[in-house]
């Protein structure tokens, strides 16, 4: 009687920490892929950071070119 309870109890502890380590193989697995998403997410944040900068870089130096242009064009009147 003893030795079935020891048994059962050996059992159960061994269920137990099966149970536990498929937890911990579940968690991990789901930590791996939201760490993925983040990183995922980090980079295109980035990508969008950058295309807006390029995009005002872009509208800036048409910007100045426009102004060139009329200062070009304001003297080229002052000469005639």
């Amino acid at each position: 009687m003893v030795m079935q309870g020891m048994m059962d109890f050996s059992t159960q502890m061994s269920n137990n920490i099966t149970h536990l380590a498929d937890g911990i193989r579940v968690n991990a697995a789901h930590q791996e892929d939201a760490m993925r998403y983040e990183s995922l997410a980090r980079e295109q944040c980035h990508r969008i950071q950058a295309n807006e900068r390029d995009s005002i870089q872009r509208e800036e130096a048409l910007e100045h070119e426009k102004i060139r242009n009329r200062k070009l064009q304001s003297e080229e009147g002052k000469l005639l």
